[in-house]
């Protein structure tokens, strides 16, 4: 799939940036929950394509 494609490349490309930031900042799992509703309600507000 053409979505699918795009995603892992998407991801690949965020997933080296963060890598090479060498930026680390330490995350609870308080913290990464609430990021994960945050993301959660996010792509529950997006209008269908």
């Amino acid at each position: 799939m053409l979505a699918d494609e795009h995603f892992d490349r998407r991801l690949e490309a965020l997933l080296d940036e963060a890598e090479q930031s060498a930026d680390y900042v330490d995350v609870t799992k308080e913290d990464f929950d609430s990021m994960e509703r945050e993301a959660l309600e996010s792509v529950r507000k997006r209008k269908p394509s």
